[in-house]
């Protein structure tokens, strides 16, 4: 083939059909392209919710389980220098330390967990429209 036997097709080489399959076939694949980016966005959010919950529940178990042993062994080893009441006193204000620090851990996975929108999705869309309007 010669360079004058190759024709290429411009869009007025186009009937208003053709150009109509396109558009059709173009708007489809976003579509898709938009509902599967938004799907992968929410497995996203709930594998983050998923940890959130499994932290919660880790912190929860080992707070209890730690709490009843250790609590009774400091006790115990604190009443040899302070009173009993006194030694219970520290050793509960130092386990709600902890809880407390264990809440602030799943507060911050719940975070980022939430909400549970496809924001990236969004986004596109938000930039396809603008496309499709002509702005930038």
């Amino acid at each position: 083939m010669t360079a004058e036997e190759v024709h290429v097709s411009t869009p007025t080489d186009r009937h208003v059909p053709e150009l109509m399959n396109d558009m059709t076939a173009q708007i489809t694949h976003l579509v898709k392209s938009e509902v599967a980016l938004a799907a992968h966005d929410l497995r996203i959010k709930a594998k983050r919710g998923g940890l959130a919950a499994g932290l919660g529940a880790v912190a929860a178990a080992s707070s209890l389980i730690g709490a009843i042993a250790l609590a009774a062994a400091a006790i115990f080893a604190l009443s040899y220098l302070l009173p009993a009441w006194l030694s219970a006193l520290i050793v509960g204000a130092a386990l709600i330390a902890v809880g407390a620090a264990a809440a602030v851990a799943i507060k911050f996975e719940v975070s980022k967990a939430t909400p549970l929108v496809p924001e990236k999705t969004i986004d596109n869309l938000r930039e396809d429209v603008k496309a499709l309007k002509g702005t930038s």
